[in-house]
């Protein structure tokens, strides 16, 4: 068989093993297929993008940054080298990568909201709102950006401005997905939160469709609602989310959730300082966000 031939047959089996999620199989192929058109780069990029998948992300860039000699300027290819550079956290070549993404593509807003937030995480946050506000220009109401510029707001401290892009968002909450709402209410709570305004931050969270969320979300926000229950004087009340929290927790989050009741219950801290450990695990909520770049 010529070596086309070959290639293509190889292409072809490699395309229906990654289709049917037989990813060490298709990298076999993939090696095949590179020993014939080791320059070829589709081939390289969904050679690491099956590395990516099976989680060997070091050998991944390897490959990504081989194809990205060979071409520098390929979107998807560096769509692809962002996103395993995100998953390693080296947070310096991945706001690099964004740079010369967005020199390639400056209209793409997601790409513009993808680098705001990588830089947002590092605390420029000065030059992510720039960046913010570029997206917006090109795509004025879509959420995904408003309720990332909302939480870079929040994070900087800048409480108020947030709340406005939170609102914002709700406005068109008919376009989101459940899922994005939620965590737009539940983000909105946390910024009301921090600026005292207990009873709005419980309205977010009761606005949120708990028959949408997991299992383990859905105590997230119970436990919110109890603790801030607590913090405008209402303990039976704060009780009784704490009950429901317990009653769907396994017994690891169960033994936590019952020191974090009696704290409150006690008052023994200010409800602003009770960052305790027992407290703190049972705070992180899952990011169910649409993924901003896709490879």
């Amino acid at each position: 068989m010529m070596s086309s031939d070959r290639l293509e047959t190889l292409i072809k089996q490699a395309e229906e093993l990654i289709q049917a999620s037989e990813y060490k199989l298709a990298i076999s192929v993939f090696q095949q297929s590179l020993q014939i058109d080791p320059d070829n780069v589709e081939l390289l990029r969904q050679y690491g993008k099956a590395l990516t998948k099976i989680r060997e992300f070091e050998q991944a860039i390897k490959i990504f940054e081989k194809a990205l000699v060979i071409a520098p300027r390929n979107v998807k290819l560096l769509s692809c080298y962002i996103t395993v550079l995100n998953k390693l956290g080296k947070t310096t070549q991945l706001i690099d990568t964004y740079h010369k993404l967005i020199e390639i593509e400056p209209q793409n807003y997601i790409t513009l909201n993808s680098y705001a937030n990588a830089l947002a995480s590092t605390g420029k946050h000065e030059r992510a709102f720039q960046l913010f506000e570029r997206a917006l220009k090109i795509e004025p109401n879509n959420p995904i950006t408003l309720n990332s510029y909302a939480n870079a707001l929040a994070s900087d401290g800048q409480y108020e401005r947030a709340l406005q892009f939170f609102k914002q968002c709700l406005q068109i909450k008919s376009r989101n997905s459940n899922t994005l709402n939620s965590y737009i209410y539940f983000q909105y709570a946390l910024a009301l939160e921090r600026l005292d305004k207990y009873e709005q931050a419980i309205d977010q969270l009761l606005a949120i469709k708990m028959e949408t969320l997991t299992p383990y979300q859905a105590n997230v926000i119970r436990l919110h609602l109890g603790r801030l229950h607590y913090r405008i004087k209402q303990p039976e009340k704060g009780n009784e989310y704490f009950e429901a929290a317990i009653a769907n927790s396994d017994d690891k989050d169960r033994t936590l959730l019952y020191t974090a009741r009696s704290i409150l219950a006690l008052q023994v801290i200010p409800i602003a300082k009770e960052r305790l450990s027992c407290y703190s695990k049972l705070q992180k909520t899952r990011r169910a966000m649409p993924r901003r770049l896709r490879c």
